[in-house]
């Protein structure tokens, strides 16, 4: 999953589940109680949602101090290598997530 916190749980309530952790995070997706997921990460980027980002100076600047320089450029072409096995990951995502709710999803 792509890595890039502005905010981020740290430490998940007392009655979470965490069910997805990663090096960098160690609360990725988790249930709260009975009635609540919550996850940290996006599975709907596409290329051209994250090459608008150089239009958006704060995000280019948080980028750049989290991941140093020429991180946008990085990002951009990472994000290309992988990105029909990342949609193929979010579809799978979404629809495993609105089976856990009960809802049927159509092909």
């Amino acid at each position: 999953v792509t890595q890039w916190h502005h905010a981020e749980v740290i430490a998940p309530p007392p009655d979470a589940f965490v069910f997805a952790s990663s090096r960098a995070t160690e609360v990725q997706a988790m249930f709260v109680g009975g009635c609540a997921l919550g996850i940290q990460f996006h599975a709907e980027w596409k290329s051209d949602f994250i090459a608008s980002w150089a239009d958006l100076p704060s995000y280019a600047a948080a980028m750049e101090a989290a991941l140093g320089p020429g991180a946008h450029a990085r990002l951009i072409a990472d994000a290309a290598a992988i990105m029909p096995d990342y949609h193929r990951f979010a579809r799978k995502l979404y629809g495993n997530l609105m089976n856990m709710a009960g809802v049927r999803v159509c092909a």
